[in-house]
């Protein structure tokens, strides 16, 4: 999916479990880096200006 292994983030441990709030930093972070997702990701901002009253303001960063 992604072109390079990039690099590690963090320390390294052990999961026996998934909880919430791994799954939606894994989650964001494909939805940001996969490059496949871009014309998702523009069309998502696109909805979230128009949402937010034109707010020129909404990135992907603060979001």
């Amino acid at each position: 999916m992604f072109k390079s292994a990039g690099e590690p983030i963090g320390k390294i441990v052990d999961v026996d479990q998934i909880d919430n709030v791994l799954l939606i930093q894994a989650h964001r972070y494909v939805l940001r880096h996969c490059d496949e997702l871009e014309e998702l990701r523009r069309e998502f901002l696109d909805e979230e200006k128009t949402r937010q009253g034109l707010q020129e303001d909404v990135t992907p960063q603060n979001i």
